[in-house]
């Protein structure tokens, strides 16, 4: 998938609001708008959302799907999510490779402010 510039015109405030958030979860407005669209619309990758929740649940297990979008996608809450995954005998969802390294890198920067 080619990303391509997209103009928004939002509040100043806003914007200076975003890079803080941003820039202290090692992320881009850009990644961050980015990732909040496909949680709206459903896209992922040039592929629809899932036909059915079963592959929601599939995919949020494997660690293929955020939480929130998975959320979005079966129209509940975090329990509610948990619960339909028991229910569907799927195991335990590992994290996205991103969160995952993103807690590596939080990590790293703990321990060296500790040494």
């Amino acid at each position: 998938m080619v990303a391509r510039n997209f103009t928004l015109a939002l509040d100043e405030e806003l914007i200076r609001a975003a890079k803080v958030e941003a820039a202290r979860n090692g992320t881009s407005v850009s990644a961050m708008v980015s990732d909040y669209l496909r949680t709206a619309t459903g896209f992922e990758g040039g592929q629809r959302p899932p036909a059915n929740e079963r592959e929601t649940l599939k995919r949020y297990s494997q660690g293929r799907m955020p939480r929130r979008r998975a959320m979005a996608l079966l129209k509940t809450d975090y329990d509610g999510l948990l619960d339909r995954l028991g229910a569907a005998g799927l195991p335990i969802p590992r994290l996205p490779e991103a969160d995952l390294k993103k807690m590596m890198k939080d990590v790293a920067r703990l321990t060296k402010a500790d040494a």
